[in-house]
């Protein structure tokens, strides 16, 4: 009965937890997008979340230090978001030139968080827009899965 109950708090702890990153993970994150800075000479990327969220400006602040680790500038977007727009999970948009890197991302992001609700798309529709990183909400309990729009997929 004790396992059972010690399986059901840990997993319990592990939905409820929030999403972070730590210095080991970030330095890897940047090693891995490193060979992508090249590419990004002269461009940022775009990170945009919601500040009135604590748990996601958290996080978008560790996914920005590991960017920045790889030596790509990262854009703070305009994170006030009072459209009333409520975005949950992670989206990761770019043009078709960096289809590439936004791939990786996803993977990285994916392994690390395997249930999160999360999706990347590059194509032309984006081509001439900076790669745009969205952190949203944590999804609630028993929401993990929550899909995404249709126009939402990994590359």
């Amino acid at each position: 009965m004790a396992k059972s109950s010690d399986l059901a708090r840990v997993q319990l702890e592990a939905r409820i937890a929030p999403r972070t990153l730590t210095v080991i993970q970030r330095e890897s994150i940047g090693r891995t997008l490193s060979p992508f800075a090249r590419q990004f000479l002269g461009r940022r990327i775009r990170l945009d979340w919601s500040i009135q969220d604590l748990e996601s400006t958290i996080f978008a602040v560790e996914v920005e230090d590991s960017i920045k680790r790889a030596g790509i500038d990262v854009e703070r977007a305009n994170n006030l978001n009072l459209n009333g727009t409520f975005n949950v999970g992670v989206a990761i948009r770019g043009p078709v030139m960096d289809a590439p890197f936004v791939k990786t991302v996803y993977d990285i992001l994916h392994e690390d968080f395997p249930k999160e609700s999360m999706g990347a798309i590059a194509n032309p529709q984006y081509n001439g827009s900076p790669v745009t990183i969205t952190i949203g909400f944590k999804p609630p309990q028993g929401l993990d899965t929550l899909p995404l729009p249709s126009a939402v997929k990994p590359p």
